[in-house]
């Protein structure tokens, strides 16, 4: 799990989803007070935003992910059919 991780941390996506995390919470803390500012838009709508993009970038991590030196087995496409 730490080496899956690790991966992740080296091509910096980790820190993506932790960054949109913690941007998460600071509207989440100020709900009212956006929504007063903004009219249309509260902390909870971007709050979700934000979550959206964290899940987003967890996505492109996994997609993107470094592959494991360690690892032997390699999936090989399935044999054609005749």
């Amino acid at each position: 799990m730490v080496e899956a991780l690790d991966r992740l941390a080296r091509a910096g996506y980790l820190w993506a989803v932790i960054g949109w995390y913690g941007l998460a919470k600071v509207p989440q803390n100020l709900d009212e007070p956006l929504l007063s500012l903004m009219g249309l838009v509260s902390g909870h709508s971007l709050k979700q935003l934000a979550a959206a993009l964290g899940i987003a970038s967890f996505l492109v991590a996994l997609y993107r992910r470094l592959p494991d030196p360690e690892c032997r087995v390699r999936i090989s496409p399935p044999a054609e059919r005749t």
